[in-house]
């Protein structure tokens, strides 16, 4: 597979198998029921305007970012919007995930997502805490998405709880490839890819707005000396 070959990471032999039912939580279209999905996410940009997330087999755009610097939206191929994203600023780590058509602030979410980039040390990253809560369109259960792993790294698994009493199930794979500039995620089969995708592009997003917020400090510690 050339540069596209994984590099191997911590969770290189776990597997992800279909789920016997489909998960939806945004579009049962982008649900593939006997196939794992492989999306390329790039580190090209400091902020997440107008970015393309290809399918790593077909080459084919399969969502794009819209137009602001951080991420407030999740469009489809065609730019059409599937969820807006919003913050509230009275509480810290949660993005706020609602339809398009929405009110924001008279309607229900269609989830919440927590998010919690893990600490560097000098020596390595530290597991990050994700936690997305929402309702299977499927199943009409009250769902978790986790996550194990270091984002910062690449090198995660995301894990589904489906609220039925079995086992969590790995849904996804995070991890480099000897191509430079970007990392892949796997998503299991039987799973919606656009509920994957905004996880894993918020996540991302999330770090970056971590990263610009550091750099501010570091700019504001240099102009007065410190």
């Amino acid at each position: 597979m050339g540069n596209t070959e994984s590099v191997p990471n911590a969770f290189s032999d776990i597997e992800l198998f279909p789920l016997q039912e489909p998960l939806v939580a945004i579009d049962s279209r982008f649900v593939r029921k006997d196939e794992i999905t492989t999306i390329r996410l790039m580190e090209t940009s400091s902020f997440s305007k107008d970015l393309s997330f290809k399918d790593v087999v077909s080459k084919q755009v399969v969502f794009r970012s819209g137009p602001k610097k951080y991420l407030d939206r999740l469009l489809d191929a065609e730019r059409k919007p599937l969820v807006k994203i919003s913050l509230n600023p009275d509480i810290q780590n949660v993005y706020y995930v609602h339809r398009p058509d929405a009110d924001s602030e008279k309607d229900d979410e269609l989830m919440q997502i927590y998010i919690k980039q893990g600490l560097t040390t000098v020596k390595s990253y530290l597991d990050m805490k994700l936690s997305v809560d929402f309702t299977d369109m499927t199943t009409n259960r009250r769902c978790k998405i986790g996550i194990q792993g270091e984002w910062r790294a690449r090198t995660a698994m995301l894990w589904l709880d489906r609220g039925d009493g079995q086992p969590r199930a790995a849904i996804g794979k995070v991890y480099r490839t000897k191509m430079r500039n970007g990392f892949n995620v796997d998503i299991a089969p039987n799973v919606d890819t656009s509920l994957m995708l905004l996880i894993c592009a918020l996540i991302d997003d999330d770090l970056k707005r971590l990263r610009q917020y550091q750099n501010g400090l570091g700019t504001w510690g240099l102009a007065l000396g410190m």
